[in-house]
């Protein structure tokens, strides 16, 4: 994929993909922002601090993955289960009270690659059984072929080990999709599987040296569907000329 720039890559023109495999909190779902709320509630709740940052480092893994390295962190005092079970807890019951928010250009996005007949993952390190609720929560329901869950793989991201898993279940090879996430730890695990990562920050910092890993920066996914949208134009203006 040719890269251009916004960080110098804004722009970046797009091969049209066989498929996509998209993360679903901050990508899809507005929910991080939920999510860090119920940590910090939990935190002034028990009195028990996570180091400064930290939260941020967390996005992008499964609960396996996350409480290993709380484990770590945590003064001795802290009931390590009580602490993840109250936050846990927390995130669902602020869910529940206002409808699953979508990110911006959302529906879009998956009306336009509906209607071009893209085939559609999700991979996400939520467990199943709360992934399958937010995406019914959020009206997206049978949007997506196939959905891979941290709860079913061996390693949370940013190992590759959970988008590999998303393009077999598309039949895709992984060069030719596109992935597209919003944190540091999801794009060193789709560019680790070999394929092509949109970024869309969202909450969590990305270092420097992980935007310059993805193939596109966009702001949001108004924005990437421009860039599939042209894309798409361009890979139709080459065929009679490849005929």
């Amino acid at each position: 994929m040719n890269e251009i720039g916004c960080d110098a890559k804004r722009g970046a023109a797009l091969s049209w993909p066989a498929a996509i495999v998209f993360d679903m909190d901050g990508t899809l779902l507005d929910t991080e922002r939920v999510s860090l709320l119920a940590w910090r509630a939990t935190e002034e709740a028990t009195g028990h601090r996570m180091p400064e940052g930290f939260y941020e480092t967390m996005i992008g893994q499964s609960e396996a993955g996350y409480r290993a390295r709380l484990a770590a962190v945590m003064p001795a005092e802290c009931d390590l289960d009580a602490f993840v079970r109250e936050a846990n807890d927390r995130y669902r019951r602020l869910l529940h009270e206002a409808p699953v928010p979508h990110k911006k250009g959302l529906v879009a996005l998956l009306d336009f690659l509906r209607a071009a007949a893209v085939p559609l993952a999700v991979a996400t390190s939520t467990s199943r059984r709360l992934a399958e609720a937010k995406l019914e929560y959020a009206g997206l329901g049978g949007r997506f072929a196939a959905l891979v869950c941290g709860d079913e793989v061996a390693d949370s991201k940013p190992h590759p080990e959970i988008f590999a898993r998303a393009v077999s279940a598309l039949g895709a090879a992984p060069e030719r999709c596109l992935a597209v996430e919003d944190s540091p730890n999801g794009v060193l695990a789709a560019t680790a599987a070999g394929i092509p990562t949109i970024l869309v920050p969202d909450i969590a910092p990305v270092p420097p040296e992980v935007r310059a890993r993805a193939a596109a920066v966009l702001p949001d996914l108004d924005a990437v569907r421009e860039a599939l949208e042209a894309a798409r134009r361009a890979g139709q203006s080459r065929q009679p000329e490849e005929a």
